[in-house]
Order: C-alpha cells, then sequence, then structure tokens
C-alpha cells in the first residue's frame, strides 16, 4: 500500500493522518518505488541498522568497547546525523515510518528483557555477601545523596531555566541509578565475567539493579497518578494487581515451568509448543503490563526470572532469540531513540550543567563503590576496577531517561544531553576497565615453583583435571592410575568439570566437597557420579576433590588458573581439543575448548600437560592386571623435557609400566653449549632407576630434522603413551623447519608430529615446565643436549630400538 506522504515535511508530532492508496506494487523495472512500500522500507532501514552496527562492532569491541556503544553510534549516524540530510531523512527514515520501526525496536527490547532474565541465576540473588550487599546499596544511594545535594548548590548560585530547574533533582537521581544486565553485558564483553572482579560486581549489581528498580517505578507511579488526579484507591489496588501478577507467576508458572523442564531430555528437544507458549506469555505480561499503566517491559523481565535459567529449557529458549534480538532487532531501538535527538535544541549553559552533575554522579559511584572494597580490605588495584564496572551506563539508563520524558520529568534538550553523557562516560569507562583489569595477575606468581621436578616425590602430589566433556572423565581417572598413587606416595586431585555458559547470566564455581546437599540443573551428575566411585576404590591412595565451573568458554582458563593458584597444584592437565575415538557429536565446540587449553598454557601457575588420547589404551589401562603398558620419554632437553621425565620417572614405579627413555644428540654440539642442569638432572635420574629391570635408555645421534622424524615414527610404533616437552630451541638442526609443518603448535613440535600422524594410535602427553616469565613461546630458548653427557655415567645403553 503505497504512500502519498504529503505531509513529508511535518514534524512527527504534528502528523495526525495520511492518505493510503492500495495499488498495485510495482518493481524498478516497471516505474514503481520501492522506497513507498512499507514493507520495503522497514527492511531498508532494518538492514542499515544491522549492517551500521556490525561495522562498528568489528572496530570498537577489540578496542575494549561494549556493545552497547556500537549499537547507540550506528543510532546517531542513522539519527541525527544522516537525518541532518532531506533527501535521505524522507527517503529512508519518512515520518510515517516511524511507527512501524518504533513497534519492530520495542518488540526487540520486550524479547531482550526475556532474555535478560532468562540468564539470571537466583542462587547468586540469594547468596550476594556481606559485601555485595554494601557495594550496591553505596553505589546508588551514595551518588544519589550527594547529586540532589550539589542540585541545591547549582539551584543557589547558577541562574536557569524554569525547565531546567524543575528537571534538575530528576537528572540528578536518574543519573545515579544501576542496572545488574548492564554490568552483566559489559563483563561478558570485556571477558571478566568469571573473575574475581566480576563475581563480586555481578553480586552487587543485582542489589544497586534491585534498589535502581524500585526508585525508578515508585516516580513513574507517582508522576502518572498526580497527573491524572488518581485517587489513592486506585494506587492501592495498581500495586495488588502488580502483586497479584507476581504470585501468578511464582506458583503457577513456575510449577509449569519446572513440568516442561522435567519432560525435556536436552536443549535440542525442547518442543515447538513449549517454546510457543512461553512466547504467548511473554506478550501476555506485556499487555498486562501496560494495562495497569507500568512499562510494558516489567512483565516480560519478571516472567524471564520466573523461567529456569540454563540447559535444557532455558538454554534453548536462549539459543532460538538471543542472535536475532541482540543483533538484529537491538539496533533498531537505537535507531528509534537516537532519531529523538535534537543537538539543535542544546543550549551550553544547560549542557554544562547536566555534564558536571553526570561526571559527579560517576565520581560517586565510583567512590560509593570503592569504600566498601577497602572496608573488607581490598587492594587499590581491586577496588578502582570494581568502582568502574558499577558506574558504567546502558540500554537500561537509556529507557529511563525516554520514559522520563514522555512523563514530563524531562525536556527534549534534557533527554538529548543525558543521552550524550551516556555515551561519553561509557565509552570511556569500558576500556579504561580492560587496561586496569588483568586477571592473570592474580595467579601469575613468579616467586613460587610449582612443578613436578620441584616437587619432593615423598609427599603427597598436587593435581588439577579439567573436563570439558563427560567422556574424558575415565581418560584423567586413567592417567591418575599411571601415576601409581599409594599409601607413601598419595596423590591430591582436583578435578574441574567446565560448563559453557550457554543460557545463564552469571557464572558459577561449585565446590562439591563443601557442598553436601546435590545441586540441580548443572549437568555434571554423571562425573560426580565416576569420581566418587573412582574416590571409593582408590581410598588412602587418591583424594578427589570435584568442582564445576560454569563459565563462558572464552574465560574458562580463569577458573582453572586460579583454582590451581589456590589448591598450590603442581600440574594441571588438560585435554586436547580433539576428541579421537569419541562420538562425533560431542565435539561440538573444538574452537573455543582449544583457545581455552592455550589461555591455560600462557597463564598457568604451574606446569601443564595436554592428553592427546589417540587409542583405547589408556581408558583401559585400570582394567590391565598383567599385560605392560609401554610409556616412553623423548628428551632433547630443557625445563619442559625435564618435566616429561620426572612425570616418566613416577610411571615407572607402578609394577605394570615399562618406562623407555630416548635422548637424542644433535651431532657435533661442542662442551661448552651444554646445559648442566639437563646433565646432572639425567644423571640423577638414571642413578636412581639404575636397578630397575622395567627402565630402559638410549642415545641416538641426529643430524637433521629427517632424523629425528623417522625416530619418532619408529617409536609410536611401540608405545601405549609417548610424553614430550612442548618447547625447544628453534635453531637446532635436529628440528629445523618442523615448525613449517605444525598443525597445532599449543603440542610444539615433537608433540604436533605425533598427534596429527594418520598411521598412529599412540598417546601423547605434551608437557609445559611451569614459565617465570611472560615472554611468548618464540622467544623461550632450551639449551642444547652434550652428545658427552653420558660419557661420565656408568650406564649402558642399549644399542637397538626398541630398548
Amino acid at each position: 500500500m503505497p504512500i502519498e506522504y504529503s505531509l513529508i515535511d511535518i514534524p512527527v508530532k504534528d502528523l495526525i493522518c495520511s492518505t493510503l492508496k492500495i495499488t498495485k506494487k510495482l518493481g524498478l523495472f516497471n516505474g514503481g518505488n520501492p522506497f513507498v512500500y512499507p514493507t520495503a522500507l522497514l527492511l531498508v532501514q532494518l538492514s542499515l541498522a544491522v549492517f551500521s552496527n556490525a561495522i562498528l562492532q568489528h572496530f570498537l569491541v577489540p578496542l575494549g568497547q561494549t556493545t552497547f556503544i556500537p549499537q547507540i553510534l550506528a543510532g546517531l549516524i542513522l539519527g541525527p546525523c544522516l537525518g541532518k540530510n532531506l533527501t535521505f531523512r524522507r527517503t529512508i527514515f519518512p515520518p510515517a515510518s516511524i511507527y512501524t520501526g518504533d513497534t519492530l525496536a520495542y518488540f526487540g527490547v520486550i524479547l531482550f528483557f526475556f532474555l535478560v532474565g532468562v540468564k539470571m541465576d537466583m542462587r547468586v540473588v540469594r547468596r550476594p555477601g556481606r559485601q555485595a550487599y554494601y557495594t550496591g546499596a553505596c553505589t546508588v544511594l551514595f551518588p544519589m545523596s550527594f547529586n540532589f545535594f550539589m542540585v541545591a548548590v547549582l539551584k543557589r548560585s547558577i541562574p536557569m531555566e524554569s525547565k531546567m530547574h524543575e528537571s534538575l533533582l530528576w537528572v540528578a537521581s536518574f543519573q545515579s541509578m544501576c542496572s545488574s544486565h548492564v554490568i552483566i553485558t559489559l563483563l561478558y564483553d570485556l571477558k571478566l565475567l568469571s573473575s574475581d572482579l566480576g563475581r563480586q560486581a555481578l553480586s552487587s549489581s543485582i542489589i544497586s539493579g534491585a534498589i535502581s528498580l524500585l526508585w525508578s517505578t515508585s516516580v513513574f507511579t507517582g508522576k502518572e497518578s498526580s497527573t491524572r488526579g488518581n485517587p489513592q484507591w486506585m494506587m492501592i489496588l495498581m500495586t495488588l494487581l502488580i502483586f497479584g501478577m507476581l504470585l501468578f507467576m511464582v506458583f503457577v508458572l513456575n510449577p509449569l515451568f519446572s513440568w516442561m523442564e522435567r519432560n525435556t531430555v536436552d536443549s535440542k528437544s525442547v518442543k515447538d509448543g513449549y517454546v510457543l507458549l512461553i512466547f504467548i506469555l511473554i506478550l501476555g505480561s506485556a499487555i498486562y503490563s501496560e494495562m495497569l499503566g507500568q512499562h510494558f517491559l516489567y512483565g516480560p523481565m519478571f516472567l524471564g526470572v520466573i523461567v529456569p535459567e540454563g540447559p535444557p529449557l532455558g538454554t534453548a529458549i536462549v539459543t532460538k532469540l538471543e542472535t536475532v534480538v541482540i543483533n538484529v532487532l537491538l539496533p533498531v531501538y537505537f535507531v528509534v531513540t537516537c532519531s529523538m535527538l535534537d543537538f539543535s535544541l542544546i543550549g551550553a549553559r544547560n549542557f554544562w550543567i547536566i555534564f558536571l552533575l553526570s561526571f559527579f554522579a560517576f565520581i560517586w559511584k565510583v567512590i560509593g563503590a570503592m569504600l566498601p572494597c577497602f572496608w573488607f580490605k581490598n587492594c587499590m588495584e581491586d577496588a578502582l576496577p570494581m568502582g568502574l564496572v558499577m558506574s558504567i551506563q546502558g540500554i537500561n539508563d537509556c529507557l529511563i531517561i525516554e520514559r522520563a520524558m514522555q512523563l514530563g520529568l524531562i525536556d527534549k534538550e534534557t533527554f538529548t544531553i543525558m543521552i550524550l553523557c551516556v555515551v561519553i562516560f561509557s565509552g570511556t569507562t569500558s576500556p579504561l576497565i580492560k587496561s586496569l583489569y588483568k586477571p592473570s595477575k592474580k595467579y601469575t606468581c613468579p616467586y613460587n615453583k610449582r612443578t613436578i621436578e620441584g616437587s619432593d616425590p615423598k609427599t603427597e602430589l598436587r593435581l588439577l583435571g579439567c573436563i570439558y566433556h563427560s567422556e574424558q572423565t575415565p581418560l584423567l581417572l586413567n592417567f591418575i592410575e599411571t601415576l601409581y598413587p599409594n599409601p607413601k606416595n598419595p596423590i591430591c586431585f582436583y578435578v574441574i568439570d567446565l560448563i559453557d555458559l550457554a543460557g545463564r547470566g552469571a557464572p558459577l564455581l561449585l565446590d562439591h566437597h563443601e557442598y553436601k546437599k546435590p545441586v540441580d540443573n548443572i549437568g555434571s551428575e554423571r562425573v560426580l557420579n565416576v569420581l566418587r566411585l573412582f574416590q571409593q576404590k582408590h581410598e588412602g591412595k587418591v583424594t578427589v576433590y570435584p568442582f564445576t565451573a560454569i563459565v563462558p568458554d572464552a574465560t574458562a582458563h580463569d577458573d582453572v588458573c586460579s583454582l590451581a593458584m589456590d589448591k598450590k597444584v603442581s600440574m594441571v592437565i588438560i585435554p586436547f581439543h580433539k576428541f579421537y575415538d569419541i562420538t562425533e557429536t560431542e565435539e561440538d565446540k573444538p574452537r573455543p575448548i582449544r583457545r581455552a587449553n592455550q589461555n591455560i598454557l600462557k597463564y598457568a601457575p604451574c606446569s601443564v600437560g595436554i592428553l592427546v588420547d589417540r587409542s583405547y589404551k589408556m581408558r583401559a589401562f585400570m582394567r590391565k592386571t598383567t599385560n605392560l603398558y609401554r610409556v616412553g620419554v623423548v628428551f632433547i632437553g630443557g625445563g619442559d623435557d625435564r618435566e616429561a621425565l620426572s612425570l616418566g620417572g613416577r610411571m615407572a614405579k607402578h609394577p605394570y609400566i615399562r618406562l623407555s627413555i630416548l635422548h637424542p644428540i644433535e651431532y657435533g654440539v661442542s662442551r661448552d653449549n651444554e646445559s648442566k642442569t639437563d646433565s646432572q638432572f639425567i644423571k640423577k635420574f638414571l642413578e636412581a632407576n639404575e636397578e630397575s629391570i622395567k627402565f630402559s635408555y638410549e642415545e641416538e645421534v641426529m643430524e637433521d630434522n629427517i632424523s629425528i622424524v623417522n625416530m619418532v615414527r619408529q617409536m609410536e610404533k611401540h608405545m601405549d603413551l609417548i610424553i614430550v616437552g612442548r618447547r625447544h630451541e628453534r635453531s637446532s638442526r635436529m628440528l629445523l623447519r618442523l615448525t613449517d609443518w605444525n598443525e597445532y603448535p599449543e603440542l610444539g613440535y615433537i608433540g604436533d608430529l605425533l598427534a596429527t600422524s594418520d598411521r598412529s594410535n599412540v598417546s601423547v602427553l605434551v608437557v609445559q615446565q611451569q614459565s617465570f616469565t611472560n615472554d611468548d613461546d618464540d622467544n623461550i630458548i632450551n639449551r642444547r643436549i652434550n652428545p658427552s653427557t653420558v660419557l661420565d655415567m656408568h650406564w649402558s645403553s642399549s644399542t637397538t630400538w626398541p630398548p
């Protein structure tokens, strides 16, 4: 239906009606203009909003900006900036099209706030902690109190217009509010959600968000009632109806959603009827809220909190809606909001008054959040980022400011200035947080050496194992079995089950040794049962401490490294991101898992071992009784290889393990290039195992990389498990140009050669010893091995392979 835009130059507020003609739609080649059709025009507006947002996100998010800044900047570009061009405004954003875009935009906001509620973990709400209570309350009340004082001073000292004089108090209060989901978005975008700062800020934001919501609801409800002259009994009735909606959600809808969850196996099998019913309830709750005179977002937001977070129901809903809502519908809202901005109305005096209030509200928020941190004896390095995180603003602030303008609490000029202040302070704060707070500083300790080589073999060995999929649990447990735990050499084994945060908004770290009651709906029940049986079988030999971490894949290494630091483990064992001999359906997200492994290698406060399982032999090791399990160690030299050999030495004590060591020696290397540390280590190791009949040692001179490749190929035919170091010297002729063939650099040269072999069924353990510098792998140099190292050792090496 084309529209005759005879009133195209009339402002939107004065547009009453437009003439509609029902005609046949014509294309460009038939002389038609697609921009006069509402459907085509809406598609063009939607495409421009999405495209602009995507381009800005591509450039700004890597700089430390949250997704909010690209979204609102896209709205500013398409609204006030390009909107100044009369041709562009008439063609793309004519007044008659505003209502269609407005409807689509607020529909996206409804779904967005519903998803925010779905991802809300009520366990965080119930257990915020004392510091979270104080931080959340101070973040709102502290700036609001000081801003009210500043308003009184400004009104007395600076002459201003009557409208500004009346609205200044509301400006001060709205600039002091916080929103939990804005803070969640910030932490997620900056990859701080699972850090110590993120967990504390998330708990505090629940308190500050509740106070802000209560204040804004009271202000808006009171304003509407006073404007319409409603009697007091109507206010009481409206309050009762609101509580009735909440009670209906808790006592009727919550059991309904629980029933849906019990009748759903996993997130992929959620019935379409369930999703459709929830979608109808979203619209119904929005209508009910609007009928009561409240904002239509309240109902969907509270409904989202009632829906169980996480798999299967919450994850399915978030998976189906999140991408479309955030990347397609939400940018349209910012275009609509920014189209209401009018920079021509801004006066210099009013701008500086509001900017001054916004600036001091930001300062008071930072100070208010820092004070409880100091009270609980947090250092300045933690308190300042905490204050900056709690002061962030976003879409919730835009909605509140817009609502205030609609109710007449502020005028359009004030609305424009406040939106600009939100952009300025949010755009400045998030990069500052990213530069100031580095989670890796917490668990990077250059003074404590936590390695297998440095640990006392007569004391308890502490290890940490990571599980990405439940099928990896037997693999890790069988690896622990190869270390021969016994009452004289016990093992303390910490296990962390890493579950993706899909369908949740808050990370969770559960210590199942402390939580006596089982925790439902976390997806680690199978892992816990296997660990419990393993603990019972090895009573007195192995102590198992299971943990479950529900975190984003991008920040999973934070929980692993923090736990390794707290528990003082000597090595972290991580499975390789490719799961050989496991059903392909389990390898859903190999790339995020690989990034997590790379981050653990980079930041771990101890040694790290990457376990590549290429056969069923390791998983079946515990079932063996008489057959020898053959373990090989390739010792080229350096800290990583010493760590590998130390691990192999512990395995050699097992009655059913045979250890074979291959020591490649580079041809023509003189004694001057010898590593004394490696020489002494080899000497002590051979002397300690000289009487073992299940132990063999061989040296072989290597002239080039072809020689070492052939040696590895021969070795893998006779071994069940090969342990290798990860990092070696690049300039060595034995390893020259092997990096050109590396498919997985995190495995090193030899590890990659073994793991990517199509003909090999041998499992591989790639070991990296704890690093005490922040240098890149390319700068880490391990010294060469002197071919005369063994001349001083009373040991006869075998002359044929296998030994």
